[in-house]
C-alpha cells in the first residue's frame, strides 16, 4: 500500500497499518542481525521475481521518501512480527510531516484491539 500511495499524488495523506517486509531490502535493513536469513530471503526473492516475471519491490525505506510532501502516519503492533518491527525505519526515512503509533494490544482483522485474553477466547 504504501508503495501505490507513493505512485499516486492524488492522495494528501496516507495511513500505514504494520508495513512488513516484502523483499530481501527489507530483510537488509536489519543489519547485521539478519545475516542467517539473507541467504533464504535471497532465494525466495529470486524465485517470486523469476515465477512472476516481475522485477522485487523497491525497498519501503525508499518508498517511504517517495510519499514527501505528504502527509503519513505509520501504525504499528507493539511485538508484531513479520517486519512489522522495521517501522520506526519507515518513519524515520518520511519526510517531515510524518506520526507514528505503536498499539500495545494484538490488533485484531476488524481492526478494534482486544486483550489477549479476550482475543483467545474468541479464537
Amino acid at each position: 500500500m504504501l508503495e501505490a500511495a507513493a505512485n499516486n499524488p492524488r492522495l494528501r495523506a496516507v495511513v500505514s497499518e504494520g508495513a512488513g517486509e516484502r523483499s530481501l531490502r527489507e530483510t537488509l535493513l536489519h543489519g547485521p542481525a539478519a545475516a542467517l536469513v539473507i541467504p533464504q530471503h535471497a532465494l525466495l526473492t529470486g524465485a517470486v521475481a523469476l515465477l512472476s516475471g516481475d522485477a522485487p519491490p523497491p525497498a519501503l525505506d525508499d518508498v517511504s521518501e517517495e510519499i514527501a510532501p505528504r502527509a503519513v502516519f505509520f501504525i504499528h503492533a507493539e511485538n508484531g512480527h513479520g517486519g512489522e518491527e522495521l517501522n520506526p525505519t519507515y518513519f524515520g526515512a518520511a519526510g517531515e510531516r510524518k506520526g507514528s503509533g505503536k498499539s500495545p494490544r494484538r490488533p485484531t482483522p476488524a481492526g478494534s484491539t482486544l486483550s489477549p485474553r479476550s482475543t483467545a477466547r474468541e479464537s
